[in-house]
């Protein structure tokens, strides 16, 4: 649920600048800790921060603008982008840090393969970005305090605390993240200043007094400025989320989470993070096992304040999360919750990764040497069982390695290609599948495969057999065919550089020299060239071409098909100041309805969905609050009742809104809903006038009330009649055809008697009295707006009512002595 709710926020920002989540209204009666919140201004917000929907929020409106495309299909690249940007990022700080570039590719590729990365890139949790977010902060804080040149410290400085300023965005608890990068700034820059320090000292000659007046000032004032440059941005962006829970829920320390801040039995959810058969890192990504192995060496490559730097923060979210008492996530895909470290932990895999080479190197080189002295001496007395456990040792690593990857490979493929909501839903409940063997995740996607239930969507099931989709297939693969030549171009390029210095394994950062702009150039060149402008625009052509078909093939689905002619209709009929309340039937599909919503419906409209009645029903007070919201931002409001048909009984949205509202047109859409559209009252209503004139067929015209002054044309008048029914049995006694009655309202040209404007309300139906908004025996309060033309001429206009037979036309006289068959209200003159 908080997957569609930050995503619902997004798509919400970029239509009408709000981040509400007024779409998932129904969510609220959906799980024990529902994913929104009610503002103080009656809409519902997420809980979550607002990062993640900030960011892809151009993405979403993007998919908006653009013929032809699923919105929803295009806001979920965030983070197959985000994942990508994170494992480019990945090599470069390996690469800063003196590991080899093969070393670092297959870091990177065991991170993008090998890893829940793979599976999460694919979908819209926050955890991605924070990933990438919590990895470039550390790598700018490296650059700021060890390679970059002196007069760009304080801008990798500044960078690195913009970096994690967005973290706070995406998720709270990154203050954590904010107060250890913090600690290590101060701390690398004490000890930077007693390396000076103790560089002066041993510069000054024996009994020789020298004052050095910037060596006698205080260490206060250059520490607080660089920790006042890192701190900056997440000090404004703290004010802007502080300003954001303000507007939200009217508090600036409510952040939506405060109910759920409860921590429990951390041994617990530690252990079950690591080694659960629902939620174990290790069982998910087995690759990070060698991170044991990599400790040790990273400890002797890395400066000792770094070490514990990333030490801290793989610990400490560790931790965190294993305390909290959701610290399962609920459904996913492995400990979605340590995501955020994971680049970091693959840190540790790349020395191990870096190790293997480095004894293959040694078996290599140990090779050319035997062979020499082989060729050098033709009776060799070496064991030859010594050689073959020489290899055997040396072989260990690369083979644990490539054994490791192969197995995270084939558990994150599994999740690639199985829906992991399939196998939960199987389940029935999702309290007992983290320690539970029996429903080990990964066996039981493969038990699902084997059904042939894939879940890509280029690959569908069709009358027992899967189909390639080839519109969808072939512009991946295309983009897939460019970016695998762009890396061999790419590699091809630093041939010469490897070549001409060997890139060896050093165990101290001190005893290497790390030039900060190796890749610039490189990038500079490629980013420049004019082919490289000719590259992105190919790939953006084939990334479009490929949502095109994603799109097509969702909108090949039967309900899709039912649903679009309603789309449609909204998108060109919608207009500003507009909103959209949407009724479910508790069996409706409620989250694929308003995921469709979204996907296709390309005007700006803010809408509201929830389950109409029992189980899941929305609340009193929570109607109070849709409808305190959309009177405060609409002027009209179009109904979608979902499944509705036309022998049911009207939803008690459509009644309120049919006594408070004007109803201008109503359509019916089959295998969809009806679609009817209210003019709001926008005013209180004045005191209405009496008539109290009865027509024949059993029903009486009380009163009416016109709301406002005479409308120009193209505006609505707003009138409203209140109309009282005769028993059952009287009506019965009517002797009229077993049809409906309809009440009409026209606006006549007294001039010409040409008719300018008429709207019809359904009264009773005869055949079907409990489906009738007014019911025998009581009396109905009904709202009608009257659309005028837009170039309806000035001049003089009556308003009569009416009421007619359904099918014959045929107007039933008044019952008060009078020969007309309609009555005369007012006249009205239209300016």
């Amino acid at each position: 649920m908080d997957e569609l709710a930050v995503f619902t926020a997004g798509h919400n920002l970029a239509q009408h600048g709000r981040a509400d989540i007024n779409q998932l209204i129904w969510t609220h009666h959906w799980t024990p800790n529902p994913p929104g919140i009610w503002g103080s201004d009656g809409n519902l917000y997420t809980k979550k921060p607002p990062g993640i929907s900030f960011l892809t929020a151009p993405l979403i409106g993007l998919g908006h603008t653009l013929p032809g495309l699923n919105a929803v299909h295009v806001g979920l690249l965030t983070n197959a982008i985000v994942t990508a940007l994170t494992a480019s990022l990945l090599f470069i700080w390996l690469t800063d840090l003196g590991f080899a570039r093969p070393t670092a590719t297959l870091t990177v590729l065991g991170y993008g393969l090998g890893t829940i990365a793979w599976v999460y890139a694919r979908m819209f949790w926050e955890s991605s970005l924070l990933a990438l977010f919590f990895l470039a902060a550390v790598w700018t804080a490296y650059r700021a305090t060890h390679l970059a040149p002196t007069q760009s410290q304080l801008r990798w400085l500044f960078l690195c605390g913009l970096v994690v300023a967005i973290s706070l965005t995406l998720r709270f608890e990154a203050v954590l993240a904010l107060v250890l990068i913090g600690l290590y700034l101060a701390g690398s820059e004490e000890a930077r200043k007693r390396r000076g320090e103790g560089a002066r000292k041993g510069n000054r000659g024996t009994g020789e007094q020298v004052v050095d007046y910037k060596y006698h000032t205080s260490r206060l004032t250059p520490h607080a400025s660089r920790l006042t440059l890192y701190l900056a941005p997440s000090f404004l962006i703290g004010l802007g989320l502080l300003y954001f829970n303000y507007i939200r829920y009217g508090s600036f320390g409510e952040t939506g989470y405060t109910q759920e801040i409860l921590f429990r039995e951390p041994w617990v959810g530690a252990y079950g993070l690591l080694f659960s058969p629902g939620r174990g890192l290790f069982i998910y990504s087995p690759l990070l096992l060698l991170l044991f192995w990599g400790l040790r060496p990273a400890w002797q490559r890395l400066p000792r304040l770094y070490f514990w730097l990333v030490a801290a923060l793989c610990l400490g979210y560790w931790l965190f999360y294993g305390s909290w008492f959701a610290w399962g996530g609920a459904w996913g895909w492995g400990p979605r919750f340590l995501l955020p470290i994971l680049p970091l932990l693959m840190l540790f895999v790349a020395e191990a990764v870096e190790e293997a080479r480095r004894r293959g190197g040694e078996e290599a080189e140990e090779r050319r040497s035997r062979g020499a002295e082989e060729q050098g001496s033709e009776t060799s007395s070496t064991p030859r069982f010594t050689h073959h456990a020489s290899r055997l040792t040396l072989h260990a690593p690369r083979t644990t390695f490539y054994v490791l990857l192969a197995l995270s490979l084939a558990v994150n493929l599994l999740g690639i290609l199985v829906d992991f909501n399939e196998h939960f839903l199987r389940l029935g409940t999702n309290d007992n599948f983290v320690f539970n063997w029996a429903v080990f995740p990964p066996l039981a996607h493969w038990q699902i495969l084997q059904e042939g239930l894939v879940d890509l969507i280029w690959l569908r099931l069709r009358e027992q057999r899967l189909e390639i989709v080839w519109p969808v297939l072939l512009p991946a693969l295309a983009l897939f065919a460019l970016a695998t030549i762009n890396l061999l171009i790419t590699y091809r390029s630093q041939k010469e550089i490897r070549n001409e210095k060997k890139e060896k394994f050093t165990p101290y950062a001190s005893e290497r020299s790390l030039p900060l702009g190796r890749l610039t150039p490189h990038a500079s060149r490629f980013i420049l060239h004019p082919s490289s402008f000719i590259l992105l625009l190919f790939s953006l052509v084939l990334t479009y071409l490929m949502l095109r078909g994603t799109a097509e093939i969702a909108q090949a689905d039967e309900q899709t098909q039912s649903d679009l002619p309603l789309l449609t209709t909204l998108t060109h009929s919608a207009r500003s100041g507009d909103a959209l309340l949407v009724p479910i039937p508790p069996f409706g599909d409620v989250q694929e309805v308003t995921t469709r919503l979204m996907a296709y419906q390309n005007r700006s409209l803010p809408t509201y969905a929830w389950i109409e009645s029992d189980p899941r029903a929305i609340q009193p007070v929570e109607r109070e609050h849709i409808w305190q919201a959309v009177h405060q931002e609409a002027q009209r409001v179009w109904l979608f009742e979902r499944w509705l048909t036309q022998g049911d009984p009207p939803t008690p949205t459509a009644i309120r809104l049919n006594e408070e509202a004007f109803p201008l047109q109503e359509q019916w859409f089959e295998g969809s809903g009806r679609l009817t559209l209210y003019a709001l009252a926008g005013q209180d209503s004045p005191t209405p006038t009496p008539l109290n004139i009865p027509f024949q067929g059993g029903l009486t015209l009380l009163d009416f009330a016109m709301l406002g002054d005479a409308p120009a044309p193209g505006e609505v008048l707003k009138l409203r009649l209140t109309w009282q029914a005769a028993t059952a049995a009287d009506l019965a006694g009517q002797n009229l055809p077993p049809a409906s009655l309809i009440a009409f309202a026209q606006l006549v040209d007294e001039a010409g008697g040409q008719k300018a404007a008429q709207v019809d309300r359904l009264l009773v139906d005869l055949q079907n009295f409990q489906g009738s908004p007014l019911l025998p025996g009581q009396t109905l309060r009904q709202g009608y707006g009257l659309q005028l033309p837009a170039d309806l001429p000035r001049g003089a206009y009556s308003l009569v009512v009416g009421i007619y037979q359904a099918g014959s036309g045929q107007r039933l006289p008044r019952a008060d002595g009078s020969p007309d068959d309609f009555l005369y209200l007012t006249t009205l003159q239209i300016k």
